[in-house]
C-alpha cells in the first residue's frame, strides 16, 4: 500500500487524470443468430456467450457455439482475448456485473465488449468497474431489473486513467486479495465434499444399524403458524427463510427437526434446501412439520441424517403438478437407520465438527476477507486517498 502511494505520489503529483471509456476503448455489443435456425447453431465452433456467463469472471468456456453461417447472418462480433465484458440488462444482479474473456469469442446483444488500447490494462478496467458496480446500477435507464445500460453511457462512464506502472501495481494488490478469497472457497469446497463423505459413510454405510419407521419412534405434527401473519415476539419461529423470525406464542418446548412440506422451488419442481434443527421453546411455521423423537433418538442424528440424505429420502416423496409438496403420512413411512444412542452421539460429536467450520467458521472468515477487499479496492481506486500531501 506504501509502495502504491509513493508512485502515485512520484508519477502523478498533479493527480490521476480521468477519461471517458470511449476516449482509451473501443465498445460494441454482440448479437442473437435466429435460434429458429439449425445451421446457425448446430456443430457450431465460435464461442459464443450469454450475459448470465458474466458472472464467471473470467470467462474461459460458453456453454454456447455458433457456426461461421451464424456468425455471418448476425451482427454479432468477435472479442479478443483479455477484453472487459458488461452486462448491459439481466435479471437479478446480473446487469453492470463485469467479466475479463480469456478466450476469443463473441456475444449476445445485452454484453457490451470493451476493448481497451494500450494505456489501460484490461485487470486494471476489470477492477476499477468492479468497484463502480453499484454506480453503473444507478446510472441504469428505468428502475429495478428492468433497468438497463447502454453503450452510450458505458462509453460518456468515466474512469480514472494513471500511468501503466500504477495499475500494474493495483491490478497486483486486487489480485493478491482475489487469490486469498478463491483459495478459502476452495478450501470450503474441499471440507464440504469432506463433510459429505463422513456424513455417508457415519449415516448411510452403517449396515449394523436397525432400521425403524420414523412414526414408531417419533412424533410428527405439522407447524401451525401463519408465516405472514405471524406477530413478532420472544419465541424462534421456525421457516424456510434463510433469516429466521420469532413469534409471540410457541408450540413445541423440546429438540426437533424440522421438515419442509412444500418443495422449495415450487412449480412442479421438486426440492428441499435445508431441514432444520430447533430446541427450547419455538413455533413453525404452517409449511412445515416438527419431528421430535420419544425414544432411541435424538433429535439432531435426525437432523443430521435427513439433512444430508433430504435428496432421496424426502424429495422423492414430493407430489403435485404445479404445487409440488409431501405429506405427514408420507414422512411417517420413511425407514430410518437408528444406531445405539452412544453412537449416535459418536456420529454427532463428528459432524457438528465439520458442520460448525463448513458453515460457519469458513464462511464468516470468507465474508470477512470480501468485505475487506472491498474497501482496500475502493480505497486504491479513489486516487484522492494515495495522496500524501
Amino acid at each position: 500500500m506504501s509502495r502504491l502511494v509513493d508512485l502515485v505520489d512520484e508519477l502523478c503529483p498533479d493527480g490521476v487524470e480521468v477519461k471517458r471509456i470511449e476516449q482509451f476503448a473501443k465498445c460494441y455489443a454482440g448479437a442473437t443468430p435466429s435460434t429458429s435456425k439449425p445451421e446457425y447453431w448446430d456443430g457450431g465452433i465460435i464461442p459464443w456467450m450469454s450475459s448470465g456467463e458474466v458472472n464467471y469472471g473470467e470467462v474461459t468456456y460458453t456453454e454456447k457455439a455458433i457456426t461461421k453461417l451464424g456468425f455471418d447472418k448476425s451482427s454479432t462480433k468477435m472479442v479478443p482475448i483479455n477484453s472487459v465484458v458488461i452486462a448491459l440488462a439481466g435479471q437479478g444482479k446480473t446487469r453492470g456485473t463485469v467479466a475479463i474473456t480469456r478466450i476469443e469469442l463473441c456475444t449476445n446483444q445485452s454484453l457490451c465488449a470493451i476493448v481497451p488500447d494500450d494505456s489501460v490494462i484490461s485487470e486494471y478496467l476489470l477492477w476499477y468497474l468492479r468497484s463502480q458496480y453499484e454506480k453503473l446500477r444507478e446510472i441504469s435507464a428505468g428502475d429495478g431489473t428492468r433497468g438497463g445500460l447502454t453503450l452510450k453511457m458505458i462509453n460518456a462512464f468515466e474512469v480514472p486513467v494513471p500511468p501503466l506502472k500504477i495499475q500494474q501495481k493495483i491490478v497486483s494488490i486486487c489480485e493478491t486479495f482475489n487469490s486469498l478469497i478463491c483459495n478459502l472457497e476452495l478450501e470450503l469446497e474441499l471440507r464440504y465434499k469432506q463433510y459429505n463423505e463422513l456424513a455417508y459413510r457415519l449415516l448411510i454405510d452403517n449396515n449394523e444399524a436397525e432400521k425403524i419407521k420414523l412414526k414408531d419412534i417419533c412424533n410428527i405434527v405439522k407447524g401451525k403458524t401463519a408465516i405472514q401473519k405471524a406477530t413478532p415476539g420472544e419465541y424462534p419461529l421456525v421457516v424456510t427463510a434463510t433469516e429466521r423470525k420469532s413469534c409471540d406464542t410457541f408450540q413445541f418446548n423440546e429438540p426437533a427437526v424440522c421438515i419442509p412440506l412444500v418443495s422449495s422451488r415450487g412449480h412442479g419442481v421438486a426440492c428441499l434446501n435445508h431441514v432444520y434443527y430447533q430446541e427450547g421453546k419455538f413455533a413453525v411455521g404452517n409449511i412445515l412439520c416438527a419431528v421430535t423423537p420419544r425414544e432411541k433418538v435424538l433429535a439432531k442424528y435426525l437432523y443430521y441424517y435427513f439433512e444430508c440424505t433430504k435428496d432421496y429420502t424426502l424429495v422423492p416423496l414430493m407430489k403435485g403438478g404445479a404445487n409440488v409438496s409431501m405429506t405427514i403420512g408420507d414422512i411417517e413411512k420413511v425407514n430410518v437407520p437408528i444406531p445405539e444412542l452412544d453412537e449416535q452421539r459418536q456420529i454427532i460429536s463428528k459432524l457438528e465438527i465439520l458442520d460448525e467450520y463448513c458453515n460457519s467458521i469458513l464462511p464468516a472468515e470468507i465474508a470477512a476477507r470480501k468485505q475487506q477487499f472491498a474497501y482496500y479496492r475502493d480505497v486504491i481506486l479513489d486516487f484522492k486517498n494515495l495522496h500524501r500531501r
